[in-house]
């Protein structure tokens, strides 16, 4: 991707903590998700790979990203 990421949760109950950390664990990006669809512009960071991490009380998710300019 360029940098620009749809978010679709099927659990709408409830706030997930959204993290993007890069390889080396430093935060880059830092929100809260409290839709069902969401959408996060990430093309300020730089190319490479990338971990987005959601968490909430009930569930914890991890996907790898790349961003590719």
């Amino acid at each position: 991707s360029k940098g620009v990421f749809n978010i679709v949760l099927s659990d709408v109950n409830n706030i997930y903590d959204l993290k993007v950390v890069n390889v080396l664990g430093q935060e880059m990006y830092i929100n809260k998700i409290t839709n069902k669809n969401s959408v996060i512009n990430l093309n300020n960071l730089p190319e490479g790979v990338y971990f987005l991490k959601l968490q909430s009380t009930d569930n914890n998710i991890i996907k790898r990203i790349n961003i590719q300019k």
